[in-house]
């Protein structure tokens, strides 16, 4: 569990951001060096792997045409702050099983 939130803590880091210009992500060969490095260093981290087969999607669809840049990246970030939201409920509900047993 600890191994998902430091992932996707990292994660963050590398998520793109609101401005008032685009960046297409895709095009950034540092930013996916980062991705491939995280990935390989958390290997087992499911939820990681998930964002990871998103961002490589949507580039595909940005590459295809199908999307454009600003909709892939309302897309991702969605995507990412939902399984953020999902990862924080699952370590609290840990916790507190944690708690439980303690108090035993």
């Amino acid at each position: 569990m600890k191994t998902a939130i430091i992932a996707l803590f990292l994660l963050f880091i590398f998520t793109p951001s609101w401005s008032a210009e685009t960046k297409n992500y895709c095009k950034d060969a540092e930013g996916w060096k980062k991705w491939i490095d995280l990935v390989e260093k958390n290997p087992n981290d499911d939820d990681l792997r998930a964002v990871y087969a998103l961002r490589i999607g949507l580039c595909s669809e940005i590459d295809a045409k199908t999307i454009d840049v600003d909709r892939a990246i309302k897309i991702f970030d969605r995507f990412f702050q939902a399984l953020k939201w999902q990862v924080e409920l699952r370590e609290q509900q840990a916790a507190k099983e944690k708690q439980e047993k303690e108090s035993l």
